[in-house]
């Protein structure tokens, strides 16, 4: 190990140094560094395996490295040749599934090869040194041909992961350094030829898929790529191939996938539309996205084989059972169709659910989806996309109504087309044809989706839906477990790190587009992925600082141990946070676990439960009062608070679980006073506080409270009681109190008799008569609202509304006042009375006025 650490150091050193004086002995130190690590690794193969495993992590070396794992473990060289080229594009081998090989597994624990994942610099640096060195390109060539024709000769034991793998290194080494010489050519021709022959179908095109399908498309594409790459050589020999290419293309057809694959480059071949096949046989090595990049505007190599190959191509004729699809995807993206003509023949397929729902099962129909979304963007504007927002509104009311009957066809049918719609809003976000996701029954449309069998539409639309709405997977994840299958975030590591989140977070709260929905679903991603990948609390911290710097005046934690201390200090952020709903998303996430670790915490330091209870308690009603006034929109007072109230499902868990665990809490808030909207807002959606009816008749009953105290107690209480309570004694009693508190206060309200003006105020110097009034005049409107199957408190609510009306006939009769004053005191008896009738009516006219 330290001989291998020191020939790296001394091949470092001269590297750095190779543009001085010394640069000719230089060369000779970093090639006699090179000689001395090949040596150590022929030593043994837990050496060499080692040497692989510095090289590596140091970064250094690149040719070095293939050399070893070419010489001493051939099974794990292809596997990191392949590698080279998929990391070169961000595509490892954990996101792109080869045949029936998934990943590489580890089987020997000292085979390091096995398990190699070069890091993304050392592929660039392999790729670079492949480029370069042709002739370390023309032994990787020849190894890569040589283990494929080992692999051939192991007959039937043979397993086509590695020869899938194989064959695309092959064709990803040819089309990034050349071909080499004719004969190894034609060996490498012959061995792929003999190997498409050899599979053994019997059905062939009756199967939808095979197993064999990813290497009849990595064949052909690699075929292709040879003899395109060897026709661009001067002096080439033209005939050299016609004895092993293009005997029929319709021989190596293994499953209607395969024949639909073939018959594409066919056409495209007989139709030399260069850039379509280069791209289509790219897309069978690379990835999607490096298959594009690799295009070149100015490729001649293409289309000159594409001008010698074209007479030897046959022209096959159509299968209508299979070739739909791949027709569809082929007029897309050719350029010599218009998209008038294209799209009258995607809309016969739309249109028909019998075709939709043969399309739902078609491993295509996510191609054939943005295909038609790319053609649309080719063409020129107004962009009117196949499938209307209207549609899907209509199908959407169509489908749910009738889900009983499970008509399948018209199910698939919707399914597809609110793919389509999706799909064009994601590449059109500000059309003015786009649906919007939230006005549709989504949690309905998921439900059923996890219910049924699994399909690339079912996973697309949870794409989207986790994309546009993704509150409705938190709200339905308890209920709905494989919300998430098949849906998969991949970032690059830099965007994901702590600090670059956190950046992330700043960036938005400064700028005045925090409400955009495309930055704020990346940003809640990447905070995702980040969590899952670096050290969860590293991220919170990072993240929750960034959260609290948008307040100037904000308390700095350095710790997420000193914030689990102090949670409440997230509560400090500005409402820019809180009102926008990814970064408030985050910030709740954050909140949920430090609460957690500060139940601990308070638990742990408590000698005794109830102190530790009392101190959760008096947290949780803070924070159950501050989320009260952002989710009733109490917190802007300019506005309505109905038009300022914030949505959101997570707050109210939070504040429902703290009503539930804690019991009189909201007794507590209630006894504390709270504006009325957010009264409203707590009693309505937080059924929870009924719980709490003992506590605030014992509260009504107590001597220790003044009558305006109690007037506001009551007006809560009786709140619940019509909402959430049921006709039982602890409803009855709860009622009878408060109402009594409503009758004793009459004259608190219309204010002592004789005295003109409101001279009774509290020590804050407000009003107390007219808090009362509006206290009184909204109790006599909940009223109202008791149900006819709540007879004990429709008895209760007459009574009390008859001794009040006896008190504004008493009041009228009671001289004393004139002028002004009575004027008043007469509209405001008069207001009580209308009251008092709008109740009784609700009543149907119980009580004798």
């Amino acid at each position: 190990a330290a001989l291998v650490r020191g020939c790296i150091d001394a091949c470092r050193i001269a590297e750095m140094c190779n543009d001085g004086e010394q640069k000719d002995g230089n060369i000779k130190i970093i090639q006699r560094a090179k000689e001395s690590v090949e040596s150590i690794a022929t030593l043994s193969t837990r050496e060499a395996a080692h040497v692989a495993g510095v090289l590596r992590q140091s970064c250094i070396m690149p040719d070095v490295l293939i050399r070893v794992a070419m010489t001493h473990n051939a099974d794990s060289a292809v596997p990191l040749i392949w590698s080279v080229f998929r990391e070169s594009s961000g595509e490892t081998q954990q996101t792109r599934v080869i045949g029936r090989v998934s990943r590489l597994r580890v089987r020997n624990k000292d085979n390091l090869f096995a398990a190699f994942r070069p890091q993304e610099s050392m592929s660039s640096k392999v790729l670079e040194a492949l480029r370069g060195d042709s002739d370390l390109a023309a032994s990787t060539r020849s190894f890569l041909v040589l283990y494929l024709a080992q692999l051939h000769n192991k007959g039937k034991i043979v397993v086509w992961g590695q020869v899938v793998m194989c064959v695309q290194s092959l064709g990803m080494l040819v089309q990034g350094c050349g071909v080499g010489p004719l004969d190894e050519i034609e060996n490498c021709n012959k061995i792929l030829v003999e190997m498409l022959k050899s599979i053994n179908c019997a059905e062939r095109e009756s199967r939808e898929t095979s197993k064999y399908d990813e290497f009849v498309k990595s064949a052909i594409a690699t075929l292709t790529i040879i003899c395109s790459k060897y026709m661009s050589l001067s002096g080439a020999n033209e005939n050299a191939f016609k004895s092993v290419y293009f005997p029929s293309f319709h021989d190596w057809v293994v499953s209607r996938a395969s024949a639909a694959f073939v018959e594409r480059i066919q056409q495209l071949i007989n139709g030399c539309e260069v850039k379509c096949l280069q791209n289509a046989l790219l897309c069978a090595l690379f990835s999607e996205k490096q298959a594009i990049d690799s295009t070149n505007d100015e490729d001649t190599e293409i289309t000159k084989f594409c001008e010698w190959a074209s007479h030897l191509c046959t022209d096959a004729k159509r299968d209508d059972s299979f070739a739909g699809v791949m027709g569809l995807i082929e007029m897309g993206v050719s350029t010599s169709v218009s998209y008038e003509v294209y799209s009258a023949a995607l809309d016969k397929v739309l249109d028909d659910p019998i075709k939709c729902s043969e399309l739902y099962h078609d491993k295509n129909v996510l191609v054939l989806i943005d295909t038609a979304i790319s053609k649309l963007m080719r063409k020129d504007p107004p962009y009117i996309p196949a499938v209307l927002p209207l549609s899907i509104d209509f199908q959407c009311r169509k489908v749910l109504k009738y889900m009983k009957c499970n008509d399948d066809n018209l199910w698939r049918q919707f399914l597809i087309h609110l793919v389509y719609a999706c799909s064009f809003l994601s590449k059109f976000p500000k059309t003015s044809f786009g649906i919007i996701p939230s006005s549709l029954p989504l949690k309905e449309i998921v439900a059923r989706i996890c219910q049924g069998e699994t399909s690339l539409v079912g996973k697309a639309i949870i794409k989207f839906v986790k994309q546009f709405c993704p509150e409705i997977l938190q709200q339905g994840i308890d209920r709905l477990p494989r919300v998430q299958d098949g849906v998969e975030l991949e970032f690059d590591i830099e965007l994901i790190k702590p600090a670059s989140v956190a950046r992330a977070v700043q960036d938005i709260i400064s700028s005045h587009d925090s409400q955009s929905s495309n930055i704020s679903i990346d940003l809640e991603r990447r905070y995702i992925a980040s969590r899952a990948t670096f050290p969860s609390i590293e991220v919170d911290v990072e993240v929750a600082s960034a959260l609290l710097r948008s307040v100037e005046d904000s308390y700095h934690f350095m710790s997420y141990s000193i914030l689990s201390k102090d949670p409440l200090v997230l509560l400090k952020c500005s409402l820019g946070v809180w009102t926008n709903d990814t970064l408030r998303r985050i910030l709740l996430c954050i909140f949920n676990r430090v609460l957690a670790s500060h139940d601990a915490l308070v638990a742990d330091a408590a000698s005794d439960p109830e102190v530790s209870s009392e101190c959760l308690a008096s947290r949780d009603i803070l924070l159950v009062r501050c989320f009260l006034f952002l989710l009733s929109g109490c917190y802007n007072e300019k506005k309505d608070s109905t038009d300022c109230a914030i949505n959101c499902p997570i707050m109210l868990s939070m504040v429902r679980h703290a009503v539930a665990k804690h019991r009189g809490l909201a007794a507590s808030l209630v006894r504390q006073g709270l504006p009325f909207n957010a009264l409203d807002w707590f009693v309505q959606n937080v059924p929870e506080t009924f719980a709490d009816a003992i506590e605030l008749t014992t509260m009504l009953e107590s001597r220790t409270l003044t009558v305006m105290e109690k007037l506001q107690i009551s007006d809560g209480a009786l709140c619940m009681s019509i909402l959430h309570g049921l006709n039982d004694s602890t409803s009855q009693r709860l009622v009878y109190n408060a109402l009594s508190v409503l009758v004793s206060s009459f004259y608190l309200v219309v204010g002592p008799v004789g005295v003109p003006v409101n001279v009774l105020c509290d020590e804050h110097g407000r009003d107390i008569t007219q808090t009362c009034r509006v206290v009184m005049f909204r109790m006599l409107g909940i009223l109202r609202n008791i149900g006819s199957e709540n007879k004990s408190l429709r008895h209760e609510a007459t009574l009390s509304l008859s001794k009040i009306a006896n008190l504004c006939k008493s009041d009228g009769a009671i001289g004393g006042l004139k002028g002004e004053a009575l004027k008043k005191r007469k509209k405001l008896l008069t207001e009580v009375w209308d009251a008092i009738v709008k109740a009784n009516e609700a009543f149907g006219g119980g009580v004798q006025l």
